[in-house]
């Protein structure tokens, strides 16, 4: 199970550099995002299941350009979004056994949890440091997929200014959410929505800009909430 969420970690930590940009991502884009990707599992031992981990991967990385021609069309996100939900089922079906460490990433592990910081956090399995980033990378690039297509079906229409500057307030909110809910400080959570209220006050005369600051905070307030949940309710679970 941890080597599940380590390779999903790479994959949202990719999509989170590459795809943060509206821009239409070129072709070296795609071909360095799949050569950091298999560098970052070359930590396990090479096998056939990381063979195949590998191909399927690629192909639904590649398939992207041959399938959406045009940038910031709802059927991107679309795709996106299904691509996410088959990367993990894909995993879950593929890895039904651990994958093994190789002796380079086992004696890397070693000297970490030896070392001074290893042992002031000895605590924090790498069960829960995976889940926890797993919940982080899923707030910040995947849930502001989510709603940027939630945008497109109400036909929101916003300023590019207004939604780069909105896309970098609501990634900063939902990791705040995120930490506060994970920690269960569920009061910090009103807190956070009333600071980012009092600093678009002035604005919120505008209908339109009103209307589309109520919707992007509450939709980002429910998504990181969501996440958060299911993040502690997967610890719980799996990670003694």
């Amino acid at each position: 199970m941890n080597e599940i969420f380590y390779i999903t970690n790479a994959i949202l930590l990719l999509r989170l550099i590459f795809y943060f940009s509206d821009a239409k991502p070129k072709l070296w884009h795609y071909i360095l995002h799949l050569v950091i990707f298999v560098s970052a599992t070359l930590i396990y031992q090479f096998g056939l299941a990381l063979v195949l981990v590998w191909i399927i991967y690629s192909l639904l990385l590649f398939s992207e350009p041959l399938l959406i021609k045009k940038p910031n069309k709802p059927s991107l996100h679309i795709y996106r979004i299904v691509q996410l939900i088959l990367i993990l089922s894909i995993l879950f079906t593929l890895i039904p056994n651990p994958l093994q460490l190789n002796f380079y990433r086992i004696e890397v592990l070693n000297f970490s949890q030896n070392s001074f910081i290893g042992k002031v956090f000895y605590h924090l399995t790498w069960e829960r440091i995976n889940l926890f980033v797993f919940g982080v990378l899923m707030t910040m690039n995947e849930a502001n997929i989510v709603i940027r297509l939630i945008f497109f079906f109400i036909n929101k229409q916003v300023e590019k200014s207004e939604l780069n500057t909105g896309r970098i307030i609501g990634l900063l909110e939902r990791i705040i959410i995120f930490i506060f809910v994970y920690n269960s400080q569920f009061e910090s959570v009103g807190l956070v929505i009333a600071a980012k209220t009092i600093i678009r006050w002035k604005k919120l005369d505008e209908k339109e800009y009103a209307e589309y600051v109520i919707i992007g905070t509450l939709l980002s307030v429910l998504l990181a909430v969501i996440i958060t949940m299911i993040v502690k309710s997967i610890t719980k679970i799996i990670v003694i």
